[in-house]
């Protein structure tokens, strides 16, 4: 049983790879086919899923992304990747409190989740919460100091509190 769930996580991530290609080579079509033929072979597993949500937004179909993204999540509600494309989804359908609130999911189950740190951080600033921007700015640049966008994040959030000397 073991050898075999190994070879059907072999086959899934070769055909993720392959709709990869497709995408690459502009088959997005094809690459739709083989997500759905892997959802429908292995509804439980949600890689298949998330890629397919990924390649939506990609295609500006946020809507149905953010449905895939909520399949996956009702499959596995601890996959940050899941709770990601979820955001980014929210992001692009203009809910920012949802987006948010799958930021913080990411980063609850991966503290180092820069990118998510610095999504919450630009939200945060967008919605005129500095000390929240400012929180989640350091946070990324503490998981990746030498991120620009987390150094630039931090010296906003400093800014829109008022501390300009320590922003500079």
């Amino acid at each position: 049983p073991l050898a075999k769930s190994s070879v059907a996580a072999t086959a899934t991530t070769a055909q993720l790879r392959l709709a990869g290609a497709s995408v690459a080579q502009g088959r997005t079509a094809e690459a739709y086919q083989r997500l759905d033929r892997l959802i429908a072979e292995h509804p439980h597993r949600i890689e298949a899923r998330i890629a397919k949500a990924r390649l939506l937004l990609q295609d500006g179909n946020a809507r149905a992304a953010a449905a895939e993204a909520r399949n996956a999540l009702q499959r596995d509600s601890n996959s940050p990747d899941a709770h990601y494309v979820a955001a980014l989804a929210a992001v692009k359908n203009g809910e920012a409190t949802d987006a948010e609130r799958e930021f913080e999911a990411v980063t609850k189950i991966d503290r180092g989740a820069t990118d998510a740190y610095v999504q919450l951080a630009r939200l945060r600033l967008a919605r005129n919460d500095a000390s929240g921007a400012l929180a989640a700015a350091r946070e990324a640049a503490a998981a990746a100091p030498n991120s620009p966008a987390a150094a630039l994040l931090v010296a906003r959030g400093l800014r829109a509190r008022g501390d300009l000397a320590e922003a500079r």
